[in-house]
């Protein structure tokens, strides 16, 4: 009689655990959120852009990490109109067993299509395989033509912006995650050319 009740318990909690192992093991390997977003205006944005354009416009560049969005040649040669945007993420892989390699990229932006001239993966920086239980941060990056765009915009511009994360599971094939900055209050906005 005992030993029926603590089956009773014993058999639905265990059942419970497996399917919680099995969620987070299979259904959701990775937890990945928003650590805070530089906006930057300094001696290199401009030359690394003309570099950039240079590369697309020879066809001299890797499309699956270097996106084109409203690139349509230099649009002024300023150099304060135009401003790098650093995403940093922090990704957790959650499987006890398997090593991800992870990454991330623009996927949406509302409302400020044209000032968007290139984004970049997150694998375009750095290798990005994360170990099992741990944690590491990613980064993805945008140049944009600022203009004459307020910090108000910018930010707006920025909260407009979507990332798709892919973590590559294997067997069990990719899994996706797509992450809103429309929250991310973490945005530092500076403009540090030396001239």
């Amino acid at each position: 009689m005992l030993l029926k009740k603590i089956l009773k318990i014993v058999i639905p909690v265990i059942v419970v655990g497996i399917l919680v192992f099995t969620i987070i093991q299979i259904v959701f390997p990775i937890k990945a959120e928003i650590d805070h977003i530089e906006c930057v205006t300094w001696d290199a944005t401009y030359d690394t852009l003309v570099a950039y354009a240079e590369q697309v416009e020879s066809g001299n560049y890797d499309p699956n990490t270097l996106f084109i969005h409203s690139y349509d040649g230099i649009k002024s040669e300023n150099h304060s109109d135009y401003m790098n945007v650093y995403v940093y993420i922090n990704v957790k892989n959650l499987s006890l067993f398997s090593n991800y390699t992870v990454d991330a990229a623009i996927s949406e932006i509302e409302g400020y299509e044209t000032n968007v001239l290139f984004s970049h993966t997150a694998s375009e920086m750095f290798s990005n395989n994360i170990e099992a239980l741990s944690n590491q941060g990613i980064l993805v990056r945008m140049d944009i033509f600022v203009g004459d765009l307020s910090e108000d915009e910018i930010r707006q511009l920025v909260k407009a912006t979507k990332i798709k994360i892919v973590a590559n599971r294997g067997m069990f094939g990719n899994y996706e995650k797509e992450i809103s900055l429309s929250g991310c209050d973490n945005i530092t906005i500076e403009n540090i050319l030396s001239n």
